[in-house]
């Protein structure tokens, strides 16, 4: 589980829904991949820290 990336958007009040549609993705696809059933490739990353105003490293920091 992303547990930063989960905390953000909670304390945002975002659902996930609302990030995937931002993102051009399932909200299911979305929900596997911030459980950490898969991955989110390094774009979606990006993507998903740009949207929140956030550096990948500070995101996902189990990746660094």
């Amino acid at each position: 589980m992303h547990k930063v990336l989960l905390g953000e958007r909670k304390e945002r009040k975002l659902t996930q829904a609302e990030i995937a549609e931002n993102l051009g993705m399932s909200k299911d696809y979305y929900a596997r991949r911030e459980r950490g059933s898969q991955q989110f490739d390094l774009d979606e990353a990006k993507a998903i820290a740009d949207y929140l105003t956030m550096s990948i490293p500070d995101l996902f920091p189990e990746f660094f």
